[in-house]
């Protein structure tokens, strides 16, 4: 065991099917924290719309963190470029890296280069 860091889970309601805690207790305990480093995902990413999600119990969790955090770096494959779901995360400028195997077309480039988002693939 790594005593390095330390790991804090919240309480809330688990969702069965993704694992997640979720609901206003984990919201709540989540505004009193400070994180060095935030990594998320989403299900969807567009130039227009930036990173949206799924569920709107996720998409709270999510801009709690973000709003706690210094690092902000959101993961998604391929699949998710192009695709504007139902509950808006956040803007491009509001996070600091993307992480992806996509090949991003010269639009979406040309967005995340005018933000302060690094790009990986």
């Amino acid at each position: 065991m790594n005593t390095e860091h330390e790991v804090i889970v919240v309480g809330g309601k688990l969702h069965p099917h993704t694992n997640s805690i979720l609901g206003a207790s984990s919201v709540k305990q989540i505004s009193q924290f400070h994180a060095d480093l935030f990594l998320f995902s989403c299900a969807g990413f567009d130039e227009k719309n930036g990173f949206s999600e799924s569920s709107v119990e996720s998409v709270e969790i999510k801009i709690a963190m973000i709003e706690n955090s210094d690092l902000k770096v959101c993961v998604f494959d391929n699949k998710k470029v192009g695709v504007h779901s139902a509950f808006k995360i956040c803007d491009p400028s509001d996070i600091d890296h993307v992480i992806t195997d996509a090949h991003l077309n010269k639009e979406t480039e040309k967005l995340l280069e005018g933000t302060n988002i690094h790009y990986c693939n």
